[in-house]
């Protein structure tokens, strides 16, 4: 078990782990330069119910791809912004939500085989929108708490992907996560950054309206770092 993921368990009660396991293509249908693979995938998640829902949460994600034969010494750690469903089922290409196929093949390209996924959100929604009204607030804080404990008990072994999209509005304690990440130097990246400066969601909306993960995959392209400022009423932003 990772770092810290008692700590959860402790804080929440009762959770369920859930096992996975499932395939994925890594070729997406604009990557015009790369073979069809597929990926064998399994790992587990923690959730609130043995038989998680939409409206359920899911508290934490472990992914390995097994079927590589590079073995990068690093953990791909990503936080995006809630769960969209990602459950166990009989049909191997439907356990892992598109949002989490997109985080897999990102870290497929950058060799990566093992993946931690973290929500800034820990609900199962496909609505980031209805977050703030119905997430229960000690849930909300445990989470945030326990991502911010995350990220700092596996800087050393781990690389940090944010991909919880471009509006501040829609990410729980947003500045509280900047602040832990300015004030101890860790490194985050993006796989691809808005105009201004803000990572990139991996889901299929912008997937469909911008090519923004094919085209990380088809070209190229490495990891973006993305630049943290603080102004003088210790605010923080993406520079």
């Amino acid at each position: 078990m990772r770092y810290c993921i008692k700590q959860i368990i402790d804080k929440l009660g009762e959770i369920f782990k859930i096992n996975l396991e499932g395939t994925v293509n890594y070729k997406l249908p604009n990557c015009t330069k790369l073979k069809d693979i597929i990926l064998d995938v399994s790992g587990y998640g923690y959730y609130s119910s043995p038989n998680p829902q939409k409206q359920d949460y899911r508290y934490y994600l472990n992914i390995e791809i097994k079927n590589t034969k590079f073995k990068n010494g690093k953990e791909f750690v990503a936080i995006l912004m809630n769960p969209s469903n990602t459950f166990a089922s009989t049909d191997k290409s439907k356990v892992f939500d598109y949002t989490i196929k997109n985080i897999i093949r990102v870290a497929y390209k950058l060799k990566y085989n093992k993946i931690t996924v973290l929500n800034s959100y820990p609900r199962i929604d496909g609505d980031s929108n209805s977050q703030n009204i119905s997430i229960d607030e000690n849930i909300a804080n445990i989470n945030t708490e326990f991502i911010k404990d995350y990220v700092l008990k596996n800087k050393e072994n781990s690389t940090l992907l944010i991909a919880w999209g471009g509006s501040n509005k829609k990410v729980t304690n947003m500045q509280k996560y900047l602040d832990v990440f300015y004030n101890n130097k860790i490194e985050i990246y993006a796989y691809r950054k808005t105009s201004n400066n803000k990572p990139c969601h991996a889901s299929i909306l912008v997937e469909n309206r911008y090519n923004y993960v094919s085209n990380f995959l088809n070209n190229d392209e490495k990891l973006k770092p993305l630049c943290i400022k603080r102004n003088k009423k210790n605010q923080y932003k993406f520079a």
